[in-house]
């Protein structure tokens, strides 16, 4: 079975958002508070399907490449 790995899931999101835009401008582009995006960055929670979809567009790159799988 395939399942999204959140800590390795959660660290990709940091380092791609991280290293192509700022927090506040980013959170304001999707509408979310930063807070939201500060929740992904400490693994509290992970962004919505319909998020990565948007957050993929934004970082122009796949949904392949923000979440990491693994099997168990």
């Amino acid at each position: 079975m395939r399942v999204i790995d959140v800590d390795k899931t959660r660290d990709n999101l940091n380092e791609l958002i991280r290293d192509n835009c700022k927090i506040a401008p980013l959170a304001r582009k999707m509408g979310i508070s930063p807070k939201a995006i500060y929740k992904w960055f400490e693994g509290k929670s992970l962004p919505s399907l319909d998020r990565l979809v948007e957050l993929s567009g934004i970082l122009g790159c796949s949904l392949n490449e923000l979440i990491i799988v693994k099997e168990i």
